[in-house]
């Protein structure tokens, strides 16, 4: 039987509907503008161009009207090109109103889609042919396209109304007054940080900056498991440890084992390996998923978030650290990229995401060596695009006088919250267990004989 001849998606007739009802009814422009975001939604070269002109005129708070359309049209060169005034009036003649031009211009974003989809996958299929392509950046390429593709179809969303903003504050208000906790997101694990955070709140993108050796990861690790724990699925991309090192920190953050012990000397006792095993056996269920590759891009972070909230259902999203992934060769734009790429996913996505961020050393030349916004390297992108920004920060590590034991001081860090969208500023304190890579509410009476 004779194959069908596959016709490209298209709706000429609504195009000429549209753009009929554009020149003769002013008040569905801002309508149509909602929707379709460029002239490029059109299939017809002739309707990309009164399209334009019709843009171009609102975008200047100028009239959209047969004679004004024309006139655009001269300036752009191209009204003779979409067959002169005569087919403008023509267009015009096709409806009498703009009633109904919304439902017609999302049909008509519908026909662009598929499209772009057919072209994205062609692309994809003539790359995949290639004997000397490689395979990440046809994986790259194809995540770029359907990542463009997917923010047309989001751009074409319809805004949600004033009363539907109001009626979820009243949601938000009605769950808070049920709440019995004081965690209303994704717990840190900490009692204090919890009671001042709330926990991480969904589609917040969090910064955490601190200088090497302050424990930026071993916080995010603690975070992970108490997390994942309390049954939230965590992602975890590290682009400076490996998966190995990562799950040697969580069992010393979730037992009394030191790091000494794992990592270079072994157990002094054969008991202690019954309890590692059960430890182990207990924490493989936990619902915590890796990817450690170096110099990730922020294209292939996506795409693995995407990839872990579809098949997961990832509750919280952590990058170590923004500076280290891959891209762009000037680190100011990379950086920038990231930052904004990581705020996109946490809306997207609808969770908390957590991004760790390197210090300039301009924070060492200072007398406290206390850390503030401007010392986050490559600042101005992290610092706008991100809810949250807070600091770790611990006094002991630059040898400054201060003696925790004699003092009876049971606080060694502060968690320094100097940029919040959505809540107070302040310093929260808390104990940095060193041997064990493991934050605390305060210092431990009893140490453990581990």
């Amino acid at each position: 039987m004779e194959s069908l001849k596959k016709i490209t998606p298209q709706a000429i007739d609504l195009e000429n509907a549209v753009l009929g009802a554009l020149l003769i009814d002013a008040r569905g422009v801002d309508q149509a503008l909602e929707v379709i975001k460029s002239e490029n939604v059109f299939y017809l070269e002739t309707h990309k161009q009164i399209f334009k002109a019709i843009k171009i005129l609102n975008d200047t708070s100028n009239p959209v009207d047969l004679l004004s359309v024309a006139d655009q049209l001269k300036k752009l060169n191209k009204l003779k090109f979409v067959g002169g005034e005569f087919y403008l009036l023509k267009l015009s003649q096709k409806v009498s109103s703009s009633a109904h031009i919304e439902y017609h211009c999302r049909i008509l974003l519908q026909e662009f889609v598929k499209r772009e989809l057919i072209k994205a996958g062609t692309q994809i299929v003539e790359n995949c042919y290639k004997p000397s392509e490689d395979i990440f950046k046809i994986l790259d390429s194809a995540d770029q396209s359907f990542t463009a593709i997917n923010e047309l179809v989001n751009s074409g969303q319809k805004a949600s109304s004033w009363s539907e903003s109001l009626k979820a504050v009243a949601t938000r208000v009605e769950f808070l007054t049920n709440n019995d906790s004081d965690i209303t997101g994704v717990t840190t694990g900490l009692k204090k940080l919890d009671l001042f955070l709330g926990g991480w709140q969904k589609q917040d993108f969090i910064v955490i900056g601190a200088r090497p050796g302050m424990g930026k990861t071993a916080f995010t690790v603690n975070n992970m498991i108490a997390a994942a724990k309390s049954g939230v699925a965590v992602g975890f991309m590290s682009m400076e440890m490996s998966d190995v090192q990562l799950a040697t920190r969580s069992v010393a953050v979730n037992s009394d084992f030191h790091m000494k012990q794992l990592n270079k000397t072994g157990f002094e006792k054969i008991k202690y390996f019954e309890t590692l095993n059960t430890l182990i056996h207990e924490m493989q269920s936990l619902p915590i998923y890796i990817e450690d590759r170096p110099s990730l891009t922020i294209s292939e972070i996506k795409r693995t978030a995407r990839k872990w909230k579809r098949k997961h259902q990832i509750g919280l999203l952590i990058v170590d650290y923004i500076q280290l992934t891959g891209g762009h060769n000037d680190i100011r734009i990379r950086t920038g990229e990231t930052s904004r790429g990581l705020k996109h996913i946490a809306k997207e996505l609808d969770i908390p995401v957590i991004g760790l961020s390197q210090l300039s050393r301009a924070v060492e030349t200072t007398t406290t060596k206390r850390p503030a916004l401007h010392h986050l390297k490559e600042a101005g992108d992290i610092e706008q695009d991100a809810d949250i920004v807070s600091f770790i920060y611990r006094p002991e590590y630059y040898a400054l006088d201060i003696d925790y034991d004699n003092l009876q001081i049971d606080e060694n860090t502060e968690f320094i919250t100097s940029k919040n969208r959505n809540g107070a500023l302040g310093i929260t304190g808390m104990w940095f267990e060193g041997a064990k890579t493991k934050f605390l509410d305060s210092k431990p009476i009893n140490m453990s004989p581990f």
